[in-house]
């Protein structure tokens, strides 16, 4: 059986320093495809001139992890490894397809992708914790996650920014201790089966 190494003109590890967690700051590793076109799409979508590439998914079985966009970053793009939207072909799927050099595509036909757009650096190189505590400081949303636990009975629901869907917190809380990097203050992220413990999101919605 033969391993393939992917080049680093594909394929980048990087650290991230002073990632912040619960329990203090800690060296967090991912992985990144960052081919032309796909740096180009992902810096513009997230208004980051800085950022490396697309970052991978690390978690899930053989199938989920490194074979699909990170569910933090990328929520409802349709080459995340879970469901929990109404997904979109976006153009940095597109981009990536492109970049393979066996399509060409009409980046005309990419949907857009809401989640993360235009939250510039702090959103796409820091983790959840650190943009939650940074956006409570200064009073201000910490939109795309949500630090409300949906109230049972039945679980409440609001109108999202774009006022065509009703969304709700996902928020759980865990009697557990969760790995530290998906911890958050006196709350921790979510897991959504085989994603991100740290997407903490205004999770399922429907057409109103």
């Amino acid at each position: 059986l033969q391993v393939y190494t992917p080049s680093d003109k594909v394929l980048q590890q990087i650290v991230r320093k002073n990632w912040k967690t619960r329990a203090g700051l800690i060296d967090k590793i991912i992985l990144m495809l960052v081919t032309p076109k796909v740096q180009t799409v992902v810096r513009e979508h997230f208004g980051c001139s800085t950022l490396e590439g697309a970052e991978l998914e690390n978690q899930g079985n053989i199938g989920t992890a490194l074979t699909h966009w990170e569910k933090r970053l990328f929520e409802h793009e349709i080459m995340t490894g879970t469901y929990t939207q109404e997904s979109v072909i976006s153009n940095l799927t597109l981009a990536l397809l492109e970049d393979s050099g066996w399509y060409d595509v009409s980046y005309e036909y990419g949907k857009p992708l809401l989640w993360g757009r235009n939250l510039g650096c702090e959103f796409v190189k820091t983790s959840c914790k650190e943009w939650i505590d940074s956006k409570l400081e200064k009073k201000d949303s910490p939109y795309p996650f949500c630090i409300s636990p949906p109230k049972p009975n039945p679980p409440k629901r609001i109108c999202d920014y774009t006022y065509d869907k009703v969304v709700m917190c996902n928020l759980v809380e865990y009697s557990t201790a969760l790995p530290f990097e998906y911890q958050s203050a006196n709350i921790t992220c979510p897991p959504k089966r085989a994603s991100s413990f740290s997407s903490v999101i205004f999770g399922r919605e429907s057409k109103i």
